[in-house]
């Protein structure tokens, strides 16, 4: 009889401790971006043509036609994330397959880390216009890692496939998550970072003026993931 009751409640707490894990699981703190035009910057990148990007309902539309330019949400504060989340659909997929990694994606989304990276006032005068954003970003006393750019690739690119952005003086870094699938509109990143990061901001890429292509993409929501347990006490 004794063995019996030990047995019971010994079974008990590993139940209690499962749901415990379970429900710690699902405590993640997270920031949802704000999808509202006065929370980005649309910018330029010098004689490209840019993107048409407005705001409709809580989403972000950017119409793609041989053309591109950096979308760029400032982090109200600086604090460390594992990973993101990210919901979005996608007109079409009018590039071609890719035979030499150019510079052109369907959809890049970004997130530019805080490291110690700086540049002197005079080197950043002469800088272009979305290299002095990028170094902006930077809380005072601190400086910039790099952008870390993850994609929807192209349908004969591997995921995991990852560079250095070639001439951007290693501050751009893309690695491809997931591929574009034919009749697929609706795409969903669950993505975790390698490390942790300190997130200085957001910086968005819908890319087709070296393809000369045109497409659509809505953005409906993007969430930065915090790894931070809590729980309860009895």
């Amino acid at each position: 009889m004794t063995t019996f009751l030990i047995r019971q409640m010994h079974l008990k707490f590993r139940e209690f401790n499962s749901n415990q894990r379970k429900f710690a699981s699902v405590l993640l703190a997270s920031f949802v971006i704000p999808l509202s035009p006065t929370d980005w910057k649309i910018l330029e990148y010098g004689k490209i043509p840019p993107n048409k990007v407005s705001f409709n309902e809580g989403s972000m539309e950017v119409k793609v036609s041989s053309s591109n330019n950096p979308i760029i949400f400032p982090m109200p504060e600086v604090k460390e994330y594992q990973g993101f989340e990210a919901k979005f659909s996608v007109s079409s997929n009018p590039m071609p397959p890719v035979t030499e990694w150019d510079d052109d994606a369907l959809v890049r989304i970004g997130f530019v880390a805080q490291g110690e990276r700086t540049m002197n006032k005079a080197l950043l005068w002469l800088s272009p216009s979305w290299i002095k954003e990028l170094f902006k970003l930077a809380p005072k006393g601190t400086g910039i890692d790099k952008i870390y750019f993850f994609n929807l690739g192209r349908p004969n690119q591997k995921i995991g496939q990852s560079r250095i952005f070639p001439g951007a003086k290693e501050l751009v870094s893309e690695e491809v998550i997931s591929n574009f699938e034919e009749g697929k509109t609706d795409y969903h990143f669950i993505h975790s970072f390698k490390t942790p990061r300190k997130i200085a901001g957001l910086w968005l890429s819908m890319d087709g003026d070296v393809t000369k292509t045109k497409f659509d993409v809505v953005i409906k929501e993007i969430k930065l993931i915090e790894a931070e347990e809590k729980s309860n006490s009895f």
